[in-house]
This record gives C-alpha cells, sequence and structure tokens, in this order.
C-alpha cells in the first residue's frame, strides 16, 4: 500500500469505530495517537498529526450525514403505515 492507501485507509477505519466523542477529542485519544504516531515514525518530516485528527473528524461528519441521509426501509413502511391521512 502507498502512503496515501494507508492514511485513507486509517482515517476511514477510525472513523468508523471511533465514538463520536473520542473523535471531537481526537488529539487526546490514545487510539487515534497511536496511529498517528506509527504514521509519524515511517514519514517523520511530512506526516502532520493533527492535520491527521483534523481529517478523521471530516470523515466523521460525511458518515454521520450520509447516515441521516438514509433511512430504514422499514422505518419508511411503518412511516406510511401509521400517517394519518389528510382532509
Amino acid at each position: 500500500m502507498t502512503r496515501t492507501e494507508q492514511e485513507r485507509w486509517a482515517v476511514k477505519y477510525l472513523a468508523a469505530n471511533l465514538s463520536h466523542e473520542e473523535i471531537v477529542d481526537g488529539e487526546r485519544s490514545i487510539t487515534i495517537q497511536a496511529f498517528a504516531d506509527f504514521f509519524a515514525a515511517q514519514w517523520p518530516r511530512t506526516f502532520n498529526k493533527m492535520a491527521f485528527a483534523a481529517k478523521i473528524r471530516a470523515v466523521e461528519q460525511l458518515v454521520l450525514q450520509d447516515m441521516a441521509s438514509k433511512k430504514d426501509p422499514s422505518v419508511q413502511m411503518f412511516d406510511r403505515l401509521f400517517t394519518l391521512p389528510r382532509r
């Protein structure tokens, strides 16, 4: 994997698997910092830990927006069943 692919995978993985609170406070998150330290050891001159945490927050926001825009089909079915008819 290239550097970009490794970072992209890590960002997606962390955004999908960490709690919202841990992502919001990413600079203090042990998990995010462990990944950031690993990447910083591989690329000491060009890797920015703060930018890495910011990328995770940005991807998490996209995931949350995507989830909010999609409704579960079963919920949509029950919404129609229990909606009162208009007069």
